[in-house]
């Protein structure tokens, strides 16, 4: 499904409530060794579906940031809020219709599904993770299929968050409650989760090993701020391999009182095309006339060939 910037309308929408820009390189940026990740004692959970159960943030009042925003821009990026575009990701990841479309959309977003690109190794990462809802659909997804596939031998799970306290108070907690819960030997020994913190520039050098090695890439709400997208976008690439690599981007068409727009960043997209080669597509789209129309667009980056 081709999308043309051209032809997309707004209408309705959520407000979100307004940022002020904050420049992003003043966070720390890092990873969370194995042998630093201490699950908080006194979490406690909800549930979120029959599968899955999620950190109840609202009981962890010591741990919100001190501000009634949900947003604060180069300090607190909203990571503690469960984010309508994650729940889409989600529920696309996980469909159990039998429905042709949808079960296209599904191996489109879970490659190992897609027979025609079995591999024994995976990498898939969560940015801008939050909750980590993408991520914990594809470990649902993946316990099922373990049970009849000895080939795939293990899945790497980044989750990437802004802020390192994100990913210690609730990112963390989600993926071991989710592990303990389904007690799957297969899930223990072939999905690694790893977790990176900070902004995405500044990313690029400590995942330096990490460039162009990366499957799939889960992002949800992540461009309502127009200072972000070109390195959100770089981020992308820098991760993404060439050709088989794909970035699923979901997201509102446009952020009402912060300023991003899918527009803008197709428009990024198209600008750089000529010397990164970026596709852009549209994989679904999400209308019910009442609110802001959503989407989940697939970002990629083929190489030519000679």
């Amino acid at each position: 499904f081709d999308f043309d910037s051209k032809t997309c309308h707004i209408e309705g929408g959520e407000e979100q409530t307004p940022i002020n820009n904050v420049n992003q390189e003043e966070v720390e940026s890092g990873r969370i060794n194995k042998e630093d990740i201490k699950l908080k004692k006194k979490l406690t959970y909800r549930p979120f579906n029959d599968t899955i159960e999620l950190v109840n943030i609202e009981n962890q009042s010591n741990v919100l940031p001190s501000t009634n925003s949900d947003l604060l821009s180069g300090q607190y990026e909203g990571g503690y809020k469960l984010w309508e575009c994650s729940k889409d990701l989600y529920n696309e990841i996980v469909t159990k219709e039998e429905d042709d479309i949808k079960k296209r959309i599904q191996h489109t977003l879970v490659p190992f599904l897609n027979q025609k690109k079995q591999q024994d190794e995976y990498h898939f990462v969560d940015v801008g993770c939050g909750h980590g809802l993408p991520l914990l659909g594809c470990m649902e997804i993946a316990q099922n299929y373990f049970k009849n596939n000895t080939t795939l031998k293990k899945i790497k799970m980044t989750f990437q968050d802004y802020n390192k306290s994100v990913l210690e108070d609730v990112t963390i907690g989600n993926v071991q409650r989710f592990m303990t819960t389904h007690k799957s030997k297969s899930l223990q020994q072939r999905i690694e989760p790893i977790y990176v913190y900070g902004s995405w520039k500044k990313l690029q050098s400590i995942q330096a090993k990490e460039k162009h090695s990366v499957d799939v890439i889960y992002t949800a709400d992540t461009i309502y701020n127009k200072a972000y997208l070109k390195d959100l976008y770089d981020y992308c690439n820098h991760l993404l391999k060439r050709n088989d690599g794909v970035a699923f981007i979901a997201a509102k068409m446009e952020y009402f009182g912060v300023g991003g727009t899918v527009r803008d960043f197709s428009n990024l997209v198209h600008k750089l095309a000529k010397e990164d080669h970026g596709q852009w597509t549209l994989v679904k789209e999400y209308r019910d006339g009442n609110s802001n129309i959503r989407g989940i667009w697939a970002l990629s980056f083929p190489l030519l060939q000679s």
